[in-house]
């Protein structure tokens, strides 16, 4: 079966679904059905619900077949390794490191902490390595328009080992 990537909007965020990556979970189905329609052609209506609604959906799907990005920002590509990706943000100026602390981000050895209503998660890209699960893991391209920073945040997935606040952790869900 060839890999179909088709691309949904409405308006606000778009659903891209890359068929060759499902497993069908169904997580699609159950968490949004006014969206998603396996049996109906467009199997995908993102107009009949709201653009939260369809990320909180989306950042379920286990495959990462459904990805989204928003209209209003830079459309960011699919990538197939983490380098690959981090190579790329860094040259569209997603140039900080981020380094997740206990209630915030920081960067340039401390000199900036930005705590989580203070940036946004402008995309998240999920890395699924079947030989070895530790190497799965979360890259988050992030922007603070309060600091005027862009950069990147590498996260593992999984239960979090780290003492963070419930804030954080909500504002990394992916």
């Amino acid at each position: 079966m060839k890999n179909i990537k088709k691309e949904y909007t409405n308006g606000e965020i778009t659903i891209v679904w890359q068929s060759g990556k499902c497993i069908h979970s169904g997580n699609c189905v159950r968490g949004n059905p006014d969206v998603f329609h396996p049996k109906e052609h467009p199997w995908i209506k993102p107009e009949a619900s709201t653009t939260e609604k369809i990320k909180s959906t989306i950042d379920k799907c286990p495959s990462g077949a459904l990805s989204y990005y928003f209209n209003n920002r830079q459309i960011m590509n699919n990538y197939s390794t983490l380098t690959e990706a981090i190579n790329d943000l860094k040259s569209k100026g997603y140039t900080e490191d981020f380094n997740l602390k206990q209630n915030c981000i920081e960067c340039r050895d401390g000199q900036f902490k930005v705590f989580h209503d203070e940036f946004h998660i402008d995309q998240a890209f999920r890395f699924d390595v079947d030989t070895d699960p530790a190497d799965q893991s979360i890259l988050y391209a992030i922007s603070s328009d309060k600091h005027n920073l862009k950069g990147l945040l590498v996260n593992g997935y999984g239960i979090y080992t780290e003492d963070i606040s419930n804030e954080m952790i909500e504002k990394l869900k992916y």
